[in-house]
């Protein structure tokens, strides 16, 4: 098919019937045909020949023709036709590649013109002074440029009145219709008439006369105004054909603003966001913030902005936003704003002022404030209610939190949230797990701008919760011996909040129930409550305490009391069984006590040696015993006092002294050195033999005798007992022969009984088979002599014993006392240097009694350091005998006394056979009818002797006979030795007190008698048997007070004592073999 030519069959103007012409805004719709397989496209030229649209170059259809359109919306700016129009064209292209390039169009159509035309406005008549916006009553005056310049004359004209859109005002016949001229302007430029068309018409000689239009009144055509405004625009038309509408001037009101502050603000610095909507064209030249202050009584021009041009997000086209930053000066407190806008017009529109504000900030800067409290700072249960306070000056609370940290915890945790804006409330806190301890709390709360408080540095409140028991205990003594008495309590708070008070209840004797006693404020743990019996009388008091805490809790009464207290104020009364009557054995005492008080007897203390029971500190007290009672020798006195449970004391008392006669104790006949417990002694054989030498030696009662074998002094041959003057010794290296006569040691001890002295003798011999003759030669005197033959021996006196010891099996035991010859043998001693012996007789049972060890050895306990730990058998002998009785038998005083010892061995029984060795002297003390005694430093005035008491040396003891308390002449006496002991001989039978007799120095030196109690001069009773027997005195220890603190004493073991106490003490119990022990 032969090609056609591309044809546009036409266009249209999309907003009105117009087919030509067209405005700003318009869509210009044109439509043709073009031949089918090849490319096309539309062209649009403005007037200068400028292409000004090009359409899509699509490929046409395979039809014959194909239809082809396309549309252009005109904008204002595009120009518009003078003598030249619009035009379109349709152009054809072979290919797609060509479309690119209008030289390579293979065909194009006529070109068909359209028109674009605008409005322009002025504010003369003569068009000079353009004006887009005018205010409300302004008259304008308008043309249209671009119509077709064909429009020669009646040119129809109706005006659109603003927003209202009314167009009543309207030429459509009117004589006086304008024209175009060659230009396309309307009204035509050229000739005498007006250049511009008026508005409202002309109501004078104008030609544009309101009276030519279709309705002439001012109803119809009424001035610009407030109802009116907006954008005006003015149809146009060629007498109907064609018609375009057009923007001529726009009628502006006053721009409306506003403000969008925030409803609230933490800072001072507010962005107070705003908006400006202005009538079309004519825009903002100022909007201003106003605000009116806290305290401020009207507003007040605070910023502005000037000829703002910023966009409105979602807004319209004459909307202008922006934001003011606006600094709060006047401090917290509400802020109102509203803006105020002028616009562009020719005589600018001004917002007016506002009746009421736009937006209200609450300028808030400050956070909150709250606090918590509790009612008390202690609970015993959950819920703890804790108690809060909040307020705010600006926003007000929001809300209100509760902060808490249990205890041992080192941080706090948010508890609860009280969502209120009251100024108070509560919390009811329960901890989980619920436990015992401090609970620390504060709060912290938001307003309602999001102020937070700021956590506090400490806790505002404390809460000591407290579910543990509080405890107490009274430990009340058992025993009061006042009826005023302490009660010590212990009390524990375990939930830590602290004791308030400690009550002590008390059920007395008589009472059904427990009364409350005293209260102590604030106890400790511990202490002591002294609770006061008044009268209610003796008997068992039950006591139990309770406390109360800080916290409220209450300890429960117990069930039972929780100590008791028995008073008892009467002390016990005590009685002893020492009969007054002389005893065979040693008294063995019972004390019986009792109580009239409730507690009961506790103890019974007891001293045998004077001192006081009652005395705590008294070292030689002892508590008595019923399954080991007590014994009491001859003289012995036992003081007692017994103590009850409640520690009431009973006074010292004193049992009758003692009378004891067990005779002998000392097994002297078996031998040995150990009493075989079956063995009897004592002049009644009934008295069990406890003694014997192991005893003696370890009390330190054995004198020994001793001779050095080595080189044995014995006598020369031919030398008797009855012939001391002519006594001469010799000295054999290892010992005197033969040896059964041979005597390596000999010893003596004397016990003292109530009625009698016993005294006993042992010896050694080397051998050990044949019979010896020993004698033991006891004197009265410790003089010597050098007999005719020059030799030194012992002075005999009239009455000195020998006792002789034939070793035959029995023993033999003879006696002899020697009667001197005056004037015999030469000068020497008194009673002569030579005599006679009167013989006594063989010794027998029960005076006497002897023994050998004639079957075995024996242990030995003297001196096995020097001897041997035994003694071969026949080696040992021993014997005893009844001093006093065997004196009295022989015609002796049975008070006789002896000082020294010696001991030989002669070569047959006969008193008048050679003597062979010789042992000796040795100074004894062997005295029956004796007082004895010791003075001593009794250095921590005990009343005992006590090992490193030293004995004194140079006091004077004396036996009171009148009982006068003082020394008398002639009153017998003995003074202490270097070791204290005293010996006061040649004694009556009788009753005596011993004292001491202190020099006029030893008075001044400052001691004072501990011993018996009561000082100088107090003395000890001692009482000398009719048969010749003696007892040892006890006069006591004294005690040295000096007369000042500086004064110094010197004593046998110290030196200066400055205010020290120094002690001495006379007890009577001797070391001396010879020396009887009370």
């Amino acid at each position: 098919m032969a090609s056609a030519a591309p044809t546009i069959t036409g266009q249209t103007n999309q907003n009105s019937t117009s087919t030509a012409a067209f405005t700003g805004g318009d869509t210009a719709n044109v439509a043709g045909s073009a031949d089918a397989g090849v490319y096309y496209r539309f062209v649009l030229k403005n007037p200068s020949g400028t292409v000004a649209f090009r359409s899509a170059c699509p490929l046409a259809a395979t039809l014959a023709t194909t239809s082809a359109s396309a549309a252009y919306v005109f904008a204002t700016s595009d120009p518009v036709g003078t003598t030249t129009s619009w035009n379109w064209t349709l152009v054809q292209y072979a290919n797609a590649t060509d479309c690119s390039n209008d030289a390579s169009a293979t065909a194009t159509s006529a070109s068909t013109a359209a028109y674009h035309a605008e409005g322009s406005s002025y504010t003369d008549v003569a068009g000079t002074t353009a004006r887009t916006v005018v205010a409300p009553g302004t008259s304008m005056y308008t043309k249209v440029s671009g119509v077709p310049a064909s429009w020669t004359n009646n040119v129809n004209t109706t005006w659109v009145a603003g927003t209202t859109a009314s167009t009543s005002c309207l030429n459509t016949s009117g004589s006086d219709r304008p024209g175009a001229d060659t230009n396309g302007v309307v009204p035509t430029q050229s000739g005498g008439g007006d250049k511009t068309l008026l508005y409202p018409p002309n109501t004078g000689s104008n030609w544009n006369k309101l009276s030519n239009y279709d309705t002439a009144t001012t109803t119809a055509c009424p001035a610009t105004s407030s109802s009116t405004a907006g954008q005006w625009k003015l149809t146009v038309s060629n007498a109907g054909a064609n018609p375009v509408t057009v923007k001529t001037f726009y009628v502006s009101t006053a721009p409306v603003s506003s403000a969008s502050a925030p409803a609230s603000s933490t800072s001072t610095s507010v962005s107070i966001p705003w908006k400006a909507s202005y009538a079309n064209g004519t825009g903002i030249s100022l909007v201003e913030l106003w605000v009116k202050r806290p305290g401020d009584s009207s507003y007040s021009l605070a910023t502005s902005a000037s000829n703002p041009s910023g966009t409105c997000t979602g807004g319209a086209s004459n909307d202008v936003c922006g934001t003011f930053s606006y600094t709060a000066a006047a401090g917290d407190g509400s802020y109102s704003f509203y803006t105020r806008a002028k616009d562009n017009a020719s005589t600018p529109n001004y917002e007016a002022a506002k009746a009421s504000a736009d937006s209200t900030t609450l300028v808030d800067t400050g956070p909150p404030t709250s606090s918590a409290s509790v009612s008390s700072p202690y609970a015993t249960a959950t819920p703890i209610a804790v108690n809060y306070t909040a307020s705010d000056s600006g926003s007000g609370v929001k809300d209100v939190e509760l902060w808490a940290k249990k205890p041992g915890a080192s941080t706090y945790s948010l508890y609860q949230t009280l969502t209120s804006s009251a100024s108070s409330g509560s919390f009811s806190y329960t901890p989980s797990p619920s436990t015992g301890g401090a609970y620390s709390f504060y709060t912290r709360s938001h307003d309602n701008i999001a102020n937070y408080e700021a956590a506090p540095a400490a806790a505002q409140a404390t809460v000591t919760l407290d579910l543990s028991t509080p405890s107490s205990q009274a430990n009340a003594p058992a025993y009061s011996n006042t009826t005023s008495w302490s009660v010590p309590y212990t009390a524990s708070d375990p939930g830590g909040t602290g004791l308030v008070n400690l009550e002590l209840w008390v059920k007395a004797p008589g009472d059904s129930s427990y009364s409350l006693s005293t209260t102590v404020a604030t106890p400790g743990t511990s202490g002591t409550i002294t609770y006061n019996s008044g009268a209610k009388g003796e008997g068992t008091y039950n006591f139990y305490t309770r406390v109360h805490t800080n916290s409220g809790n209450y300890q429960a009464a117990p069930a039972s009391a929780n100590s008791t207290t028995v008073l008892d104020t009467h002390a016990p009364t005590t009685t002893d069984n020492v009969p007054n009557t002389v005893q065979s054995s040693l008294v063995t005492v019972t004390l019986t006590s009792t109580d009239s008080g409730p507690s009961g007897v506790s103890k019974i203390y007891y001293t045998t040696d004077d001192s006081d029971p009652t005395d705590s500190g008294n070292a030689s007290r002892k508590v008595y015993d019923s399954a080991n009672k007590p014994t009491l020798d001859d003289g012995d006195t036992i003081r007692y006092s017994a103590v009850d449970n409640a520690g009431n004391v009973e006074a010292a008392k004193a049992s009758a002294t003692a009378a004891v006669d067990q005779g002998s104790t000392f097994d002297a006949g078996n031998g040995t050195q150990d009493p075989p417990s079956s063995s009897n002694c004592g002049v009644s054989s009934n008295v069990a033999c406890t003694n014997d030498w192991k005893s003696f030696n370890t009390a330190g009662k054995v004198t020994p005798v001793t001779d050095d074998n080595s080189l044995d002094t014995g006598f020369i041959g031919g030398n008797k007992e009855d012939q001391p003057s002519a006594w001469a010794f010799n000295t054999s290296a290892g010992g005197v022969t033969p040896s059964k006569s041979n005597i390596l040691a000999a010893w003596s001890a004397l016990e003292p009984t109530r009625s009698t002295a016993w005294l006993y003798l042992a010896f050694k011999r080397l051998g050990t088979t044949g019979n010896s003759f020993i004698t033991f030669e006891l004197n009265q005197s410790s003089a010597t002599w050098v007999n005719t033959v020059g030799t030194t021996i012992p002075c005999r006196t009239t009455g000195d014993l020998l006792v002789s010891f034939a070793t035959g099996n029995p023993v033999q035991l003879e006696l002899y006392k020697w009667v001197g010859t005056p004037g015999s043998g030469g000068i020497g001693c008194s009673d002569g240097g030579n005599g006679t012996f009167v013989d006594s007789g063989p010794l027998t049972a029960p005076n006497a009694g002897g023994a050998m060890n004639f079957s075995s050895a024996v242990t030995n306990y003297l001196q096995p350091g020097a001897y041997g730990s035994s003694f071969a058998t026949m080696a040992f002998g021993e014997a005893k005998l009844n001093l006093p009785a065997v004196l009295s038998a022989i015609g002796s005083s049975p008070c006789t006394s002896f000082v020294s010892m010696q001991v030989h061995s002669r070569s047959s029984s006969s008193i008048s056979s050679a003597l062979i060795d010789y042992a000796g002297p040795q100074a004894v003390e062997v005295q029956s009818c004796a007082v004895n005694g010791q003075k001593f430093q009794d250095n921590n005035a005990n009343g005992t002797k006590d090992s490193g008491d030293p004995g004194l040396s140079g006091w004077k003891f004396y036996l009171d006979t009148n009982n006068n308390g003082q020394y008398d002449s002639g009153e017998p006496t003995g003074t202490t030795g270097a070791d204290g002991n005293f010996h006061i001989t040649n004694v009556p039978a009788g009753t005596y007190t011993v004292r001491e007799a202190p020099s006029g120095s030893q008075q001044s030196a400052g001691w004072v008698q501990s011993k018996p109690a009561g000082g100088v001069p107090a003395g000890r009773t001692v009482t000398i048997g009719s048969a010749g027997a003696h007892r040892a005195a006890t006069t006591s220890a004294t005690t040295n007070r000096p007369p000042t603190p500086a004064r110094s004493f010197r004593t046998p073991t110290a030196t200066a004592y400055a205010t020290a106490r120094r002690r001495a003490s006379a007890d009577g119990r001797s070391t001396s073999t010879t020396t009887t022990t009370g």
